[in-house]
């Protein structure tokens, strides 16, 4: 612990032209501050053993998170001019004489820290650090270890993050060499901050609305929640219809494809309008709209009333035509003529095919009856025609004459006698059945 103290404070002992965030002498110091930020990933170590000698380091440690580049080519060696690593291979590059020497890391995912040894630095060393080849900070790293086996240990840590960073060092220096660099493999970083890295399941490192952590948006064309889905969201009722679909995601009974309950004041198919059943017959009317049979386009609100035993017009009445004349009949009473009050059923609609003149009807008084009583007398009238017509038939068939000439014959005798002779009087069984006291000729 003491020592941990001792390196945390030898930070401050650390001259820079501009501080980076924090540079910590010791690996405990370094590994500490990386378990208090979890965001900055999880560190692999690059020894650099087993390589050729004769290899120059380039990319061979991409998929580790770091690619390596200077001026000069950069090998792997047993030691660097006359300073040995920790191992039996150390990464060192030589400068010219005189000449600038420089050392460049190349991150694939940007870092918030790096760590390695330094080897036979022999002056101070100016960082810089770019993000989308933008700069960042500049600040210096003192790490003098010149002819010093083991080298010096720096963890650094950046103000931002950086996914390039210059190493250089001034004229004097002639070659300088690292060592178990330590940087955190790809997918593992925090890029956005939002508390997922790639190895998180988070799909956009890049934005922190975007994680496994939250709720997918709907309609943004963004797989929010890194769920391999576009605009789907929670199904926090169980309809089997998630949120982004769900117009009331709290209410099971609210979801597209129900159907839409009339006047509840609620949206219950998801169409964006309350109360809006659809007109499934096409009349322009739908169950919402006071349809009463939403099967056929014959039946709607205000639809002409058809005398079909059916209620047309929704209004809760079967045949309830309207009585235009004013005679008590409808159209669907059998008023055969409803804008005359004087014709209706009983008086002038059951004569034969063309008389309307009422002639040898009822008198006119049958229109102050009762409509129960007109309807009987109509009935009664019916019946004592199929009857007579009946009896005629029967006798034509008896006596070989003809009905209809035969009772003309015997009117026209009658009327030519001044009814004093002829066929007697025969009473009109429709009339003489209901009322016996109104009786008229048969012809």
């Amino acid at each position: 612990m003491l020592a941990l103290i001792l390196s945390l404070v030898a930070v401050l002992l650390v001259p820079s032209a501009a501080e980076a965030e924090v540079i910590v002498d010791d690996p405990a110091a370094h590994d500490a501050l990386l378990a208090a930020e979890p965001g900055a990933g999880q560190p692999g170590l690059i020894d650099f053993e087993g390589m050729p000698f004769t290899t120059p380091i380039e990319n061979q440690f991409l998929s580790e998170g770091v690619a390596f580049n200077s001026s000069t080519d950069i090998f792997p060696l047993p030691e660097a001019f006359g300073s040995e690593g920790n191992g039996a291979r150390v990464a060192a590059v030589g400068f010219g004489l005189l000449d600038q020497g420089d050392l460049t890391f190349i991150f694939p995912e940007p870092q918030r820290a790096f760590a390695t040894v330094f080897l036979d630095v022999g002056s101070a060393i100016t960082v810089e650090t770019f993000l989308d080849g933008e700069a960042q900070e500049t600040f210096t790293l003192l790490a003098v270890a010149e002819d010093q086996d083991g080298g010096l240990f720096r963890g650094i840590w950046f103000d931002t993050f950086a996914d390039e960073v210059h190493l250089i060092t001034d004229a004097a220096e002639d070659g300088m060499g690292i060592d178990d660099f330590s940087v955190s493999a790809p997918g593992t970083v925090d890029n956005d901050l939002d508390g997922f890295a790639e190895v998180d399941g988070d799909c956009d490192d890049a934005e922190p609305l975007v994680n496994p952590g939250v709720a997918d948006v709907c309609a943004d064309g963004i797989d929010n929640n890194c769920d391999g889905f576009i605009d789907v969201g929670t199904d926090v009722d169980e309809d089997g219809v998630d949120s982004c679909i769900d117009c009331d995601d709290d209410d099971a009974d609210v979801r597209p494809g129900v159907d839409e309950i009339c006047d509840d004041g609620i949206d219950n198919d998801c169409s964006g309008f309350l109360d809006d059943a659809p007109d499934a017959d096409g009349d322009g009317f739908g169950p919402c709209d006071n349809d009463c049979d939403d099967t056929t386009t014959a039946v709607f609100p205000d639809a002409t009333e058809l005398c079909d035993g059916v209620d047309n017009d929704c209004d809760g009445e079967i045949d309830e035509s309207p009585d235009a004349d004013g005679d008590t009949f409808t159209v669907c009473d059998g008023d055969c003529d409803d804008a005359d009050p004087e014709v209706f059923p009983g008086q002038g609609c059951d004569d034969p095919p063309g008389d309307d003149d009422d002639f040898g009807d009822a008198p006119n008084i049958v229109s102050r009856l009762p409509p129960s009583v007109r309807l009987a007398l109509a009935d009664a009238r019916r019946e004592g025609r199929a009857g007579r017509s009946e009896r005629r038939r029967a006798r034509s068939r008896s006596s070989g004459s003809h009905p209809r000439t035969d009772r003309g014959d015997r009117c026209r005798h009658a009327r030519a006698a001044g009814r004093s002779s002829g066929p007697a009087r025969r009473p009109m069984a429709c009339w003489s059945r209901v009322l016996p006291s109104w009786c008229w000729p048969a012809c």
